[in-house]
């Protein structure tokens, strides 16, 4: 009887320290120091907003880095879960970046796209599928959705309405597609995403019939497990890490290029 009481107890407790686990609230991330450069590893002035996930609420300014690229906080910057950091340069045509506060690292090291680099990419991938060079189109394609991948269709809207007062047809037809794609529930126009291609392209090298499946539940194309299964091969063979993701030194490494080549 004593046994039962206690292994009560002990449940008791055990249930109690799961709920405290669980309602515990997740920790915000301390930002101390960030470096903000361009495409050519060059330090850039740009601003820092800490962005609410409330709609309507004002963005806060946290600061702006210093010619050389750095802004240090003392004490640091509280970046709490649910809210994201905007980097924006304070002069040129660079596109912004968008990070959420779960997946910021302190000290911070990001990079701005500048407009004449993406679009440059977009030419030269147009280029290496026209000559079926599917390596090179595989490289930028990723790169592509890389750089795409930080911004919320708020901002490629803007982005898109200040390319066209610019007269700049190339980066916002380049825009306009990402956000016709992500935002469509129709599979044959989610099919523009930039990391579609990259899916597509790798899954030609690799020599996977289906690299890419379409989530019905997500509305948006997703890699395959036979891809996935694919390329974690394919890393562990090359003593890469293996995390089954289309990540820069896996593309590198079966592509046999650098990304570099296509933005000189």
């Amino acid at each position: 009887m004593m046994r039962a009481a206690f292994g009560l107890r002990l449940l008791a407790v055990g249930a109690t320290l799961a709920c405290i686990c669980q309602s515990a609230p997740a920790q915000a991330i301390e930002i101390s120091r960030i470096e903000i450069y361009d495409d050519q590893q060059r330090p850039m002035q740009a601003d820092v907003y800490l962005i609410s996930p409330k709609q309507g609420d004002t963005p806060v300014r946290l600061g702006v880095t210093n010619s050389d690229g750095f802004r240090e906080w003392s004490p640091a910057s509280q970046c709490p879960p649910g809210y994201r950091l905007r980097l924006q340069a304070v002069a040129g045509r660079y596109l912004p970046k968008d990070i959420e506060c779960d997946e910021a690292r302190n000290p911070m090291k990001e990079k701005l796209s500048a407009w004449k680099t993406v679009e440059k990419l977009g030419r030269n991938f147009e280029e290496a599928m026209k000559n079926g060079d599917t390596g090179a189109a595989l490289i930028i394609a990723n790169d592509l959705a890389f750089r795409l991948a930080h911004l919320s269709i708020e901002i490629m809207r803007e982005q898109s309405k200040l390319a066209e007062q610019a007269n700049e047809p190339a980066i916002k037809m380049l825009l306009d597609r990402e956000i016709v794609a992500r935002t469509s529930k129709q599979p044959e126009k989610g099919s523009g995403l930039w990391s579609f291609q990259a899916y597509k392209l790798a899954g030609d090298l690799l020599k996977i019939e289906t690299p890419v499946i379409y989530d019905t539940q997500k509305y948006k194309f997703v890699m395959s497990q036979d891809m996935a299964d694919r390329i974690m091969t394919f890393q562990a063979g090359n003593q890469l890490p293996v995390n089954g993701k289309l990540d820069y030194n896996t593309v590198q490494k079966l592509t046999k290029s650098q990304i570099g080549n296509f933005i000189q």
